[in-house]
Protein backbone atom coordinates (compact mmCIF):
# COMPACT_ATOMS: atom_id res chain seq x y z
CA UNK A 1 0.00 0.00 0.00
CA UNK A 2 2.93 2.19 1.02
CA UNK A 3 4.59 1.34 -2.40
CA UNK A 4 1.43 2.07 -4.13
CA UNK A 5 1.06 5.34 -3.24
CA UNK A 6 4.47 6.55 -3.61
CA UNK A 7 4.28 5.71 -6.89
CA UNK A 8 0.89 7.49 -7.56
CA UNK A 9 2.40 10.37 -5.85
CA UNK A 10 5.65 10.04 -8.02
CA UNK A 11 3.49 10.07 -10.77
CA UNK A 12 1.68 13.14 -9.84
CA UNK A 13 4.57 15.12 -9.21
CA UNK A 14 6.04 14.25 -12.68
CA UNK A 15 2.68 15.06 -14.33
CA UNK A 16 3.04 18.33 -12.36
CA UNK A 17 6.76 19.17 -13.16
CA UNK A 18 6.15 18.23 -16.63
CA UNK A 19 3.52 20.76 -16.82
CA UNK A 20 5.36 23.60 -15.84
CA UNK A 21 8.49 22.72 -16.85
CA UNK A 22 7.29 22.30 -20.38
CA UNK A 23 4.98 24.84 -21.32
CA UNK A 24 6.08 27.02 -24.26
CA UNK A 25 4.10 30.18 -26.06
CA UNK A 26 5.07 32.39 -28.26
CA UNK A 27 3.36 34.85 -30.96
CA UNK A 28 0.03 33.02 -32.40
CA UNK A 29 0.54 30.23 -30.15
CA UNK A 30 2.99 28.18 -31.58
CA UNK A 31 6.07 27.31 -34.19
CA UNK A 32 3.60 27.09 -36.77
CA UNK A 33 1.56 29.89 -36.09
CA UNK A 34 -2.09 28.66 -36.08
CA UNK A 35 -3.38 31.15 -33.54
CA UNK A 36 -5.96 28.79 -31.91
CA UNK A 37 -6.83 27.85 -28.43
CA UNK A 38 -9.24 26.19 -26.43
CA UNK A 39 -11.13 28.92 -24.83
CA UNK A 40 -15.34 28.71 -24.75
CA UNK A 41 -16.96 32.27 -25.22
CA UNK A 42 -21.02 33.20 -25.68
CA UNK A 43 -21.86 32.86 -29.24
CA UNK A 44 -24.38 35.61 -28.61
CA UNK A 45 -22.46 37.53 -25.94
CA UNK A 46 -21.42 40.93 -25.32
CA UNK A 47 -18.41 42.45 -24.84
CA UNK A 48 -17.32 43.05 -20.89
CA UNK A 49 -14.35 45.22 -19.76
CA UNK A 50 -12.70 43.58 -16.79
CA UNK A 51 -9.67 46.16 -16.24
CA UNK A 52 -6.78 48.20 -18.48
CA UNK A 53 -3.25 48.93 -17.39
CA UNK A 54 -1.91 52.53 -18.05
CA UNK A 55 1.23 52.22 -20.01
CA UNK A 56 3.75 55.18 -21.20
CA UNK A 57 3.75 54.40 -24.60
CA UNK A 58 1.79 52.86 -27.22
CA UNK A 59 1.59 48.93 -27.96
CA UNK A 60 1.99 47.47 -31.21
CA UNK A 61 3.68 43.86 -30.37
CA UNK A 62 1.00 41.00 -29.27
CA UNK A 63 0.64 39.64 -26.09
CA UNK A 64 1.24 35.95 -24.85
CA UNK A 65 0.10 34.19 -21.58
CA UNK A 66 1.56 31.66 -18.95
CA UNK A 67 0.98 30.36 -15.71
CA UNK A 68 -1.61 33.42 -14.87
CA UNK A 69 1.07 36.15 -16.28
CA UNK A 70 0.36 38.44 -19.17
CA UNK A 71 3.07 39.33 -20.90
CA UNK A 72 3.93 42.46 -23.50
CA UNK A 73 6.07 45.05 -25.19
CA UNK A 74 5.65 48.76 -25.23
CA UNK A 75 7.00 51.94 -27.39
CA UNK A 76 8.15 52.60 -23.62
CA UNK A 77 10.83 50.51 -23.74
CA UNK A 78 9.36 48.46 -20.90
CA UNK A 79 8.21 44.31 -21.05
CA UNK A 80 5.44 44.62 -18.68
CA UNK A 81 4.06 41.12 -16.75
CA UNK A 82 0.77 41.35 -15.18
CA UNK A 83 -1.02 38.79 -13.34
CA UNK A 84 -4.54 37.94 -14.29
CA UNK A 85 -6.69 41.01 -12.10
CA UNK A 86 -4.59 43.70 -13.85
CA UNK A 87 -1.87 43.82 -11.23
CA UNK A 88 1.45 44.74 -12.55
CA UNK A 89 3.86 41.83 -11.23
CA UNK A 90 7.21 43.27 -12.63
CA UNK A 91 8.42 45.66 -15.31
CA UNK A 92 11.79 45.15 -17.35
CA UNK A 93 13.27 48.53 -18.34
CA UNK A 94 15.07 48.12 -21.92
CA UNK A 95 17.19 50.70 -24.10
CA UNK A 96 14.37 50.83 -27.04
CA UNK A 97 11.27 50.39 -27.76
CA UNK A 98 9.09 46.75 -28.02
CA UNK A 99 7.67 45.63 -30.73
CA UNK A 100 8.01 42.02 -30.74
CA UNK A 101 6.31 39.03 -28.70
CA UNK A 102 7.61 37.63 -25.95
CA UNK A 103 8.21 33.57 -26.07
CA UNK A 104 8.43 31.60 -23.07
CA UNK A 105 9.61 28.13 -22.60
CA UNK A 106 10.73 26.32 -19.31
CA UNK A 107 10.05 29.46 -17.05
CA UNK A 108 12.49 31.55 -19.09
CA UNK A 109 11.08 34.44 -21.31
CA UNK A 110 12.63 35.65 -24.39
CA UNK A 111 12.38 39.26 -25.87
CA UNK A 112 13.80 41.35 -28.59
CA UNK A 113 13.87 44.82 -29.17
CA UNK A 114 14.30 47.52 -31.08
CA UNK A 115 18.09 48.17 -29.91
CA UNK A 116 19.09 44.87 -30.94
CA UNK A 117 19.37 42.94 -27.52
CA UNK A 118 17.91 39.78 -27.27
CA UNK A 119 16.88 38.92 -23.66
CA UNK A 120 16.56 35.76 -21.76
CA UNK A 121 14.73 36.96 -18.37
CA UNK A 122 12.85 34.97 -15.46
CA UNK A 123 9.93 34.96 -16.60
CA UNK A 124 8.82 34.87 -12.77
CA UNK A 125 10.30 37.52 -11.88
CA UNK A 126 12.38 39.33 -14.38
CA UNK A 127 15.38 39.04 -13.56
CA UNK A 128 17.95 38.63 -16.38
CA UNK A 129 19.40 35.41 -17.63
CA UNK A 130 21.36 36.58 -20.33
CA UNK A 131 21.70 39.36 -22.85
CA UNK A 132 23.01 39.07 -26.80
CA UNK A 133 23.78 41.96 -28.49
CA UNK A 134 23.30 41.40 -32.45
CA UNK A 135 22.62 44.00 -34.98
CA UNK A 136 20.22 47.18 -34.09
CA UNK A 137 17.13 46.59 -35.66
CA UNK A 138 15.68 49.56 -38.04
CA UNK A 139 12.25 50.05 -39.74
CA UNK A 140 12.00 49.69 -43.59
CA UNK A 141 13.28 52.41 -45.40
CA UNK A 142 13.20 53.36 -48.94
CA UNK A 143 12.98 56.38 -51.35
CA UNK A 144 9.39 57.33 -52.15
CA UNK A 145 8.04 54.83 -50.09
CA UNK A 146 4.27 54.57 -50.84
CA UNK A 147 4.37 57.42 -53.07
CA UNK A 148 5.92 60.11 -50.43
CA UNK A 149 8.02 62.64 -51.69
CA UNK A 150 10.89 64.15 -52.12
CA UNK A 151 11.47 61.32 -53.71
CA UNK A 152 15.38 61.45 -53.64
CA UNK A 153 14.98 61.38 -49.65
CA UNK A 154 15.54 58.01 -47.77
CA UNK A 155 12.08 57.53 -45.01
CA UNK A 156 10.75 55.00 -43.32
CA UNK A 157 7.85 53.24 -43.99
CA UNK A 158 5.44 54.41 -41.67
CA UNK A 159 3.28 51.45 -41.52
CA UNK A 160 5.96 49.25 -40.75
CA UNK A 161 4.68 48.37 -37.16
CA UNK A 162 5.78 45.21 -35.76
CA UNK A 163 9.75 43.61 -35.09
CA UNK A 164 10.17 39.92 -35.74
CA UNK A 165 9.42 37.79 -32.67
CA UNK A 166 11.86 34.90 -31.10
CA UNK A 167 10.09 31.60 -31.90
CA UNK A 168 11.05 27.82 -30.80
CA UNK A 169 10.42 24.43 -30.40
CA UNK A 170 9.56 22.34 -27.38
CA UNK A 171 12.21 19.71 -27.70
CA UNK A 172 15.25 21.81 -28.72
CA UNK A 173 17.17 24.48 -26.86
CA UNK A 174 17.02 26.80 -29.78
CA UNK A 175 15.19 30.02 -30.75
CA UNK A 176 14.89 31.98 -34.14
CA UNK A 177 14.13 35.31 -35.09
CA UNK A 178 14.70 38.34 -37.55
CA UNK A 179 16.48 41.98 -36.63
CA UNK A 180 18.19 43.99 -39.29
CA UNK A 181 18.79 42.37 -42.21
CA UNK A 182 18.90 38.65 -40.80
CA UNK A 183 17.42 35.64 -39.66
CA UNK A 184 19.47 34.30 -36.05
CA UNK A 185 19.38 31.28 -34.68
CA UNK A 186 20.40 31.33 -30.79
CA UNK A 187 21.40 28.49 -28.45
CA UNK A 188 19.34 29.24 -25.16
CA UNK A 189 21.06 27.74 -22.67
CA UNK A 190 24.57 29.77 -23.81
CA UNK A 191 22.95 32.80 -25.24
CA UNK A 192 25.04 32.23 -28.47
CA UNK A 193 24.39 32.82 -32.26
CA UNK A 194 24.49 29.35 -33.73
CA UNK A 195 23.87 30.79 -37.19
CA UNK A 196 23.16 33.95 -39.18
CA UNK A 197 21.51 34.39 -42.60
CA UNK A 198 21.50 37.55 -44.35
CA UNK A 199 18.82 39.09 -46.49
CA UNK A 200 18.84 42.00 -48.69
CA UNK A 201 15.72 43.64 -46.62
CA UNK A 202 14.83 44.14 -43.06
CA UNK A 203 13.44 41.25 -41.77
CA UNK A 204 10.47 41.71 -39.54
CA UNK A 205 7.90 38.59 -40.39
CA UNK A 206 8.32 36.15 -37.23
CA UNK A 207 9.71 32.68 -38.70
CA UNK A 208 7.60 29.30 -38.60
CA UNK A 209 9.30 26.17 -37.73
CA UNK A 210 8.08 22.73 -39.35
CA UNK A 211 9.81 19.67 -40.22
CA UNK A 212 13.30 21.53 -39.51
CA UNK A 213 12.42 24.37 -41.43
CA UNK A 214 12.33 28.16 -40.76
CA UNK A 215 9.91 30.08 -43.11
CA UNK A 216 9.73 34.16 -43.26
CA UNK A 217 8.84 36.74 -45.21
CA UNK A 218 11.46 39.72 -45.33
CA UNK A 219 11.02 43.30 -46.96
CA UNK A 220 12.95 42.63 -49.83
CA UNK A 221 9.49 40.65 -50.58
CA UNK A 222 10.96 36.88 -50.78
CA UNK A 223 9.52 34.07 -48.59
CA UNK A 224 13.14 32.22 -47.65
CA UNK A 225 12.83 28.68 -46.35
CA UNK A 226 15.89 27.76 -44.57
CA UNK A 227 17.56 24.84 -42.82
CA UNK A 228 16.80 24.94 -39.23
CA UNK A 229 19.94 23.07 -38.15
CA UNK A 230 22.63 25.19 -40.54
CA UNK A 231 20.58 28.21 -41.69
CA UNK A 232 21.31 27.20 -45.62
CA UNK A 233 18.95 28.59 -47.93
CA UNK A 234 16.79 25.67 -48.84
CA UNK A 235 14.66 27.72 -51.22
CA UNK A 236 12.68 31.20 -51.31
CA UNK A 237 10.20 32.75 -53.37
CA UNK A 238 10.43 36.56 -54.75
CA UNK A 239 6.59 38.13 -54.97
CA UNK A 240 6.20 41.26 -56.91
CA UNK A 241 8.02 44.78 -56.77
CA UNK A 242 6.43 48.19 -57.40
CA UNK A 243 9.54 49.82 -58.69
CA UNK A 244 8.22 53.27 -59.40
CA UNK A 245 6.30 54.39 -55.61
CA UNK A 246 7.61 50.83 -53.37
CA UNK A 247 3.99 50.41 -52.02
CA UNK A 248 2.82 47.04 -53.24
CA UNK A 249 5.75 45.21 -52.35
CA UNK A 250 7.26 43.41 -49.61
CA UNK A 251 6.31 40.97 -46.74
CA UNK A 252 5.31 41.90 -43.41
CA UNK A 253 3.27 39.25 -42.40
CA UNK A 254 4.31 36.30 -40.92
CA UNK A 255 3.54 32.50 -42.44
CA UNK A 256 1.70 29.62 -41.13
CA UNK A 257 2.96 26.31 -41.74
CA UNK A 258 0.58 23.01 -41.78
CA UNK A 259 -0.01 19.78 -43.72
CA UNK A 260 3.40 20.61 -45.73
CA UNK A 261 2.28 24.00 -46.63
CA UNK A 262 3.07 27.01 -46.02
CA UNK A 263 1.01 30.54 -46.20
CA UNK A 264 1.74 34.04 -46.25
CA UNK A 265 0.19 37.17 -47.52
CA UNK A 266 2.34 40.18 -49.01
CA UNK A 267 1.97 44.01 -49.63
CA UNK A 268 1.33 43.06 -53.47
CA UNK A 269 -1.94 42.23 -53.02
CA UNK A 270 -1.98 38.22 -52.82
CA UNK A 271 -1.68 35.44 -50.45
CA UNK A 272 0.92 32.69 -51.91
CA UNK A 273 0.83 28.84 -50.91
CA UNK A 274 3.54 26.65 -51.21
CA UNK A 275 4.37 23.28 -50.76
CA UNK A 276 7.50 23.13 -47.91
CA UNK A 277 9.47 20.79 -49.27
CA UNK A 278 9.62 21.66 -53.29
CA UNK A 279 8.94 25.44 -52.92
CA UNK A 280 6.22 25.08 -55.59
CA UNK A 281 3.47 27.06 -55.73
CA UNK A 282 -0.12 25.65 -55.17
CA UNK A 283 -2.23 28.68 -55.48
CA UNK A 284 -2.00 31.96 -54.69
CA UNK A 285 -4.91 34.68 -54.88
CA UNK A 286 -5.20 38.16 -55.33
CA UNK A 287 -6.81 40.55 -52.93
CA UNK A 288 -7.88 43.91 -55.25
CA UNK A 289 -4.77 46.38 -54.51
CA UNK A 290 -4.45 46.22 -50.70
CA UNK A 291 -1.67 45.16 -48.79
CA UNK A 292 -1.98 41.16 -46.69
CA UNK A 293 -0.49 42.59 -43.74
CA UNK A 294 -2.22 40.36 -41.15
CA UNK A 295 -0.84 36.79 -40.36
CA UNK A 296 -2.89 33.89 -40.31
CA UNK A 297 -4.79 31.34 -37.98
CA UNK A 298 -5.69 27.78 -39.09
CA UNK A 299 -8.13 25.36 -37.67
CA UNK A 300 -7.86 22.58 -39.76
CA UNK A 301 -10.37 23.43 -42.30
CA UNK A 302 -9.64 27.36 -42.84
CA UNK A 303 -7.61 29.90 -42.88
CA UNK A 304 -8.55 32.92 -41.05
CA UNK A 305 -6.78 36.48 -41.96
CA UNK A 306 -6.93 40.37 -42.25
CA UNK A 307 -6.44 43.04 -44.88
CA UNK A 308 -5.60 46.51 -44.98
CA UNK A 309 -7.36 48.63 -47.47
CA UNK A 310 -10.44 46.58 -48.43
CA UNK A 311 -10.99 46.52 -44.13
CA UNK A 312 -12.34 42.65 -44.11
CA UNK A 313 -11.80 39.67 -42.02
CA UNK A 314 -11.36 36.87 -44.39
CA UNK A 315 -11.63 33.18 -44.27
CA UNK A 316 -10.31 31.14 -47.08
CA UNK A 317 -10.24 27.93 -48.46
CA UNK A 318 -7.01 26.43 -47.67
CA UNK A 319 -6.85 24.32 -51.27
CA UNK A 320 -7.06 27.35 -53.61
CA UNK A 321 -7.06 30.58 -51.18
CA UNK A 322 -10.55 31.64 -52.43
CA UNK A 323 -12.83 33.55 -49.64
CA UNK A 324 -15.42 31.30 -47.72
CA UNK A 325 -16.96 33.97 -45.71
CA UNK A 326 -15.93 37.52 -45.17
CA UNK A 327 -16.97 40.45 -42.37
CA UNK A 328 -16.08 43.99 -42.35
CA UNK A 329 -13.45 45.44 -40.02
CA UNK A 330 -14.02 48.78 -40.62
CA UNK A 331 -10.42 50.23 -41.67
CA UNK A 332 -7.33 48.93 -42.21
CA UNK A 333 -6.99 45.90 -40.31
CA UNK A 334 -2.96 44.24 -39.62
CA UNK A 335 -4.10 42.47 -36.29
CA UNK A 336 -3.70 39.00 -37.40
CA UNK A 337 -7.00 36.77 -36.04
CA UNK A 338 -6.69 34.85 -32.85
CA UNK A 339 -9.27 31.75 -32.19
CA UNK A 340 -11.40 30.50 -29.88
CA UNK A 341 -13.84 27.65 -30.15
CA UNK A 342 -16.38 29.33 -32.69
CA UNK A 343 -15.18 32.30 -32.32
CA UNK A 344 -12.08 34.75 -34.07
CA UNK A 345 -11.21 37.79 -32.20
CA UNK A 346 -9.33 40.26 -34.36
CA UNK A 347 -8.37 43.91 -33.77
CA UNK A 348 -8.74 47.07 -36.36
CA UNK A 349 -6.85 50.72 -36.69
CA UNK A 350 -10.50 51.97 -36.03
CA UNK A 351 -10.08 50.86 -32.17
CA UNK A 352 -12.32 48.42 -32.40
CA UNK A 353 -11.95 44.58 -31.25
CA UNK A 354 -14.10 42.61 -33.24
CA UNK A 355 -15.90 39.06 -32.08
CA UNK A 356 -16.97 37.68 -35.24
CA UNK A 357 -18.49 34.13 -35.71
CA UNK A 358 -16.54 31.80 -37.80
CA UNK A 359 -20.09 29.71 -38.74
CA UNK A 360 -21.70 32.28 -40.73
CA UNK A 361 -19.39 35.45 -40.76
CA UNK A 362 -21.37 37.77 -38.63
CA UNK A 363 -19.95 40.14 -35.97
CA UNK A 364 -21.18 39.01 -32.21
CA UNK A 365 -20.25 42.16 -30.66
CA UNK A 366 -17.40 44.72 -31.03
CA UNK A 367 -15.29 46.23 -27.87
CA UNK A 368 -13.84 49.76 -28.43
CA UNK A 369 -10.84 51.04 -26.53
CA UNK A 370 -10.45 53.84 -25.16
CA UNK A 371 -8.90 55.76 -27.60
CA UNK A 372 -12.20 55.30 -29.97
CA UNK A 373 -14.34 56.28 -27.20
CA UNK A 374 -12.92 59.68 -27.15
CA UNK A 375 -11.96 59.98 -31.05
CA UNK A 376 -10.63 63.37 -30.40
CA UNK A 377 -10.37 64.01 -33.94
CA UNK A 378 -13.40 62.12 -34.89
CA UNK A 379 -11.30 60.32 -37.43
CA UNK A 380 -13.35 57.12 -37.59
CA UNK A 381 -17.07 57.56 -38.88
CA UNK A 382 -19.97 56.10 -36.42
CA UNK A 383 -20.37 52.95 -38.59
CA UNK A 384 -16.49 52.55 -38.18
CA UNK A 385 -15.28 53.45 -41.42
CA UNK A 386 -12.88 56.45 -41.70
CA UNK A 387 -13.94 59.54 -41.62
CA UNK A 388 -12.29 61.20 -45.00
CA UNK A 389 -13.64 64.68 -43.61
CA UNK A 390 -11.24 64.52 -40.73
CA UNK A 391 -8.26 64.10 -42.88
CA UNK A 392 -9.16 66.80 -45.12
CA UNK A 393 -6.35 69.18 -44.48
CA UNK A 394 -3.46 66.53 -45.08
CA UNK A 395 -3.49 67.15 -48.89
CA UNK A 396 0.25 66.09 -50.85
CA UNK A 397 2.34 63.72 -50.57
CA UNK A 398 5.22 65.18 -48.59
CA UNK A 399 6.72 62.21 -45.78
CA UNK A 400 5.66 64.39 -42.82
CA UNK A 401 1.94 64.86 -44.06
CA UNK A 402 2.25 61.13 -44.03
CA UNK A 403 3.43 60.91 -40.90
CA UNK A 404 0.59 63.55 -39.63
CA UNK A 405 -1.85 60.93 -41.25
CA UNK A 406 -0.90 57.85 -39.12
CA UNK A 407 -0.34 59.89 -36.07
CA UNK A 408 -3.92 61.45 -36.11
CA UNK A 409 -5.76 57.79 -37.01
CA UNK A 410 -3.60 55.98 -34.26
CA UNK A 411 -5.26 59.07 -32.23
CA UNK A 412 -8.64 56.72 -32.27
CA UNK A 413 -7.12 53.87 -30.13
CA UNK A 414 -6.06 51.35 -32.72
CA UNK A 415 -5.68 47.73 -32.22
CA UNK A 416 -2.71 46.47 -33.97
CA UNK A 417 -1.55 43.56 -31.86
CA UNK A 418 -2.95 40.42 -32.25
CA UNK A 419 -5.29 39.08 -29.34
CA UNK A 420 -4.11 36.73 -27.16
CA UNK A 421 -6.87 34.36 -25.83
CA UNK A 422 -6.25 32.60 -22.27
CA UNK A 423 -8.62 30.82 -20.04
CA UNK A 424 -11.86 32.63 -21.50
CA UNK A 425 -10.23 36.11 -21.89
CA UNK A 426 -8.67 38.07 -24.19
CA UNK A 427 -6.26 40.44 -23.80
CA UNK A 428 -4.34 42.86 -26.10
CA UNK A 429 -2.73 46.01 -26.27
CA UNK A 430 -3.46 49.61 -28.43
CA UNK A 431 -2.23 52.92 -29.42
CA UNK A 432 -3.75 54.65 -27.17
CA UNK A 433 -1.28 53.36 -24.37
CA UNK A 434 -3.72 50.97 -22.97
CA UNK A 435 -3.51 47.15 -22.41
CA UNK A 436 -6.80 45.58 -22.03
CA UNK A 437 -8.66 42.71 -20.79
CA UNK A 438 -12.18 42.16 -22.01
CA UNK A 439 -14.67 38.78 -22.17
CA UNK A 440 -17.86 37.70 -23.99
CA UNK A 441 -20.26 37.64 -21.66
CA UNK A 442 -24.15 36.39 -21.96
CA UNK A 443 -26.63 38.83 -22.87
Amino acid sequence: MKTKFGCITLFILCIFVFSVQCQTVMFLGNAQHTGISNSTFSANGTFKRLWKFKTHGQIFGSAVACKGLIYFGCDDSCLYALNTRGQLQWKFKTNAKIRSTPAIKDGVLYINNYDGFLYALNATHGNVIWKLKIQKDLPKMGYGLNYCTPKDSLIDDLWDFYASSPALEKNKDVLYFGCGYSMYAVNTRRGKVLWQFNTAGVVHSTPAIYANKIFFGCWDGKLYTLNAKTGKKEWDYQTLSDNENHNLEGIQASPVVFDSTVVIGARDSYVYAFNTMSGKLLWKQKFASTWMPSSFAYDGKYLYTGSSDIAKFLILNKQDGTTIRSASTGTYTFSSPALAIGIAFIGSTNGALYAINIADGTVIDQFYTDGRLSNPYKVIATNGSLNNDAFADLTGTQYATAAKYVRRLFSAGSILSTPAVYTNRVYFGSTDTNFYCVTLSHK
